[in-house]
């Protein structure tokens, strides 16, 4: 199926998942739900489902400079997403500054975060996606988890973008871990 002058990179995956592949698209199902992936036409994957293995390798004659980096970074993509469809990704907010604090979490309408931030009304943040939650450890720690890391990137950095940290006065969010 490979040949030796191909590289090619071998997974063994948990049996929580169950891994689909449709033309470019690879749908990953597990216990928190589902992901898809686009798989570049330059990459082939393979399943073999009764030994819980898949392999990606590169299309013959296709000419990367640095296969084995590409290779490692698109198999990375997909470690990650089956990882976080079995136990999930958390980040820890932590917000600094006199009078800043996440006040309360609701969840009417998708999941509004209402935090101080210093100005003169309380700011609200809206997230639609279903698949996060957010929880309060005290008024200037917020944990974010989610069962989709790009999802939570995608809404970390959106909440961080709502006070620039200020390094003179040392206030505003800072990222404390990617968990």
């Amino acid at each position: 199926m490979f040949s030796k002058l191909s590289r090619f990179k071998k997974f063994k995956y948990s049996s929580l998942l169950h891994f689909t592949i449709k033309g470019q698209k690879l749908r990953i199902k597990g216990p928190l739900g589902i992901n898809y992936i686009g798989i570049p036409e330059t990459v082939f994957v393979s399943l073999n489902d009764q030994k819980n293995v898949f392999y990606i390798s590169l299309h013959p004659g296709v000419s990367l400079k640095q296969k084995h980096s590409y290779l490692t970074s698109i198999s990375s993509v997909i470690i990650s997403s089956s990882r976080s469809l079995i136990f999930g990704d958390m980040t820890f907010l932590n917000l600094e500054g006199l009078g800043f604090k996440f006040v309360s979490v609701v969840k009417a309408q998708g999941i509004n975060l209402e935090m101080s931030l210093g100005y003169s009304t309380n700011v609200y943040y809206l997230s639609n996606f279903k698949r996060i939650r957010f929880y309060i450890k005290s008024p200037r720690n917020l944990y974010i988890y989610s069962s989709d890391y790009s999802v939570l990137q995608n809404e970390s950095f959106s909440i961080l973008n709502l006070k620039k940290p200020d390094k003179y006065k040392n206030k505003g969010f800072s990222i404390k871990k990617f968990i």
